[in-house]
């Protein structure tokens, strides 16, 4: 290169934009990260759910002495998997937390 050439430096970011975009990109790392284990847990917990509410009705007919198990155990299916979709999403939602409050604090101290 020769003394009359100008060389054009390319944007370089600023260390705080830096910082910034690669909390961003963890953030949605462990937004996807929470999504599946969402999905994980809820197919652990919706058998085990579907499970205990059937049994709870079917020994609740029982002692009753009512024979009408037609309607009442899909209900109780129906039931389970509402159950099992809560307690599965809830459960991931407590797995993931130590990441999520982790990564909020380091936004929040990026942000000073």
């Amino acid at each position: 290169m020769s003394s009359t050439e100008i060389e054009v430096a390319g944007a370089t970011p600023t260390p705080a934009v830096a910082a910034g975009a690669d909390l961003e990109l963890e953030a949605h790392a462990v937004e996807h990260e929470l999504l599946r284990a969402c999905v994980r847990y809820s197919l652990i917990a919706l058998p085990i759910c579907i499970v205990i509410w059937l049994a709870i009705v079917s020994i609740g007919l029982a002692l009753a002495g009512s024979g009408n198990f037609v309607v009442a155990l899909p209900m109780a299916g129906g039931v389970g998997i509402l159950a099992g979709l809560f307690f599965g999403v809830w459960a991931a939602f407590l797995a993931e937390a130590e990441r999520i409050e982790d990564l909020e604090r380091r936004s929040a101290e990026a942000a000073r």
